[in-house]
């Protein structure tokens, strides 16, 4: 079979997925969004910032009734490079935060985005091969076409995969119900000292889709309210073959070292110098810190 009669096989599949389906509710059975953001404007402080966006209640305005869009999250603060000699500067810490994003409905196969006074076009899935979008209310920087088309199987219902290309380095995809590779409600163009990623998508507890464009983390366990806010240092980072832990507090504390995917990849408690030795592959984890006043979590780097 030539690679011409694949690619019109597959383009029949997807018509006729398109012709003959329901359009499926996008925002049944409890769907969630697990995104990275990471933002460098104040380098060489970095700001990591690992949610969630879910769910949560319903809002009627003016006969439309809106889900309420939240996310929960942990954002670590760490220098990237050598720390700065500035007193008046501080890279440390993280912050625990679970807070109100939004309002979304759908129609069809359209989403719409309350803005707090308007009802706009978040997002369509009415697309070809060709198209350049233009009328995406937070995308609406233009530039993106469709370049090719798929489907994908999620939880019973096939969703339209799309991909899109703006200019000769960026690209992106789009997921019918879900959006597009940064999200939700974030913004598709990216830029280079402020971007995010989709990682994965999840129904009812169970991871529905992955996004193999961005090979992040799907731990949906992050910004849990019991994440009580310590503060502390790690350091060196990046590090070859151990960490120091720096606590402000003399407290008992004990360690979890994580895969970006939530696999435990070793614990203990933490010694009085502060030091766990590892012996990890390179590669970027989570290191988590427990004590009776609450825990913090930092992404941690082995070369």
């Amino acid at each position: 079979m030539t690679k011409y009669s694949t690619y019109l096989i597959s383009l029949f599949t997807i018509l006729c997925i398109t012709a003959n389906a329901q359009v499926p509710d996008y925002f049944s059975n409890n769907p969630e969004w697990k995104v990275f953001h990471q933002l460098d404007s104040q380098y060489p402080c970095v700001e990591y910032t690992d949610y969630v966006i879910y769910l949560n209640g319903d809002s009627t305005i003016a006969d439309n009734t809106y889900k309420k869009v939240y996310r929960r999250g942990i954002t670590d603060y760490t220098y990237y490079g050598q720390p700065t000699n500035d007193p008046n500067f501080s890279c440390a810490g993280s912050d625990a935060f679970d807070e109100y994003q939004g309002l979304v409905r759908q129609d069809s196969m359209r989403i719409y985005h309350w803005d707090g006074s308007n009802d706009t076009l978040l997002m369509h899935f009415n697309l070809s091969i060709g198209d350049t979008i233009s009328d995406w209310t937070l995308y609406n920087s233009g530039g993106w076409v469709i370049t090719s088309m798929d489907s994908v199987l999620i939880n019973a219902d096939y969703h339209l995969v799309f991909y899109a290309n703006k200019g000769i380095t960026d690209s992106t995809i789009i997921v019918e119900g879900i959006g597009t590779g940064a999200g939700l409600l974030e913004r598709m163009l990216t830029y280079f000292e402020d971007d995010s990623y989709l990682s994965c998508y999840a129904q009812n507890g169970n991871i529905e889709w992955v996004n193999n464009m961005y090979h992040g983390s799907c731990f949906f366990d992050v910004g849990l309210k019991s994440f009580s806010k310590i503060d502390l240092q790690v350091y060196p980072n990046p590090s070859h073959s151990f960490f120091t832990v720096q606590l402000e507090s003399s407290e008992r504390a004990h360690y979890k070292i994580l895969s970006l995917e939530g696999k435990l990849i070793s614990q203990g408690r933490l010694n009085e110098d502060g030091k766990i030795g590892h012996g990890l592959n390179t590669g970027t984890y989570f290191l988590q810190i427990l004590t009776p006043s609450g825990v913090a979590r930092r992404k941690v780097v082995n070369y």
